[in-house]
């Protein structure tokens, strides 16, 4: 596991007290517990939008012998396409 350190108020502080002593669970237990609820809606929401976005049907189309064009396409489409 890594180490995370976050800020919560004094009642969000306050109801993860309470709730770990309720159900005999850590409070680490509950917030990862939580968290990981959390991520997993929000990448669900994220595929059913990259669903319905057009332009995501693109993405991995094109294949490439180099690992780095994403950050330099300009180079690799105009320079390099100057030089030939």
């Amino acid at each position: 596991m890594k180490r995370k350190q976050i800020y919560i108020t004094k009642e969000l502080d306050e109801k993860l007290k309470d709730i770990a002593y309720i159900l005999n669970r850590s409070e680490s237990a509950l917030i990862r517990d939580a968290l990981d609820e959390y991520l997993i809606e929000k990448e669900r929401i994220i595929k059913e939008n990259n669903k319905k976005n057009p332009l995501m049907k693109l993405v991995g189309l094109g294949e490439s012998k180099r690992n780095d064009s994403s950050e330099n396409h300009d180079r690799y489409l105009y320079l390099e396409a100057d030089d030939k």
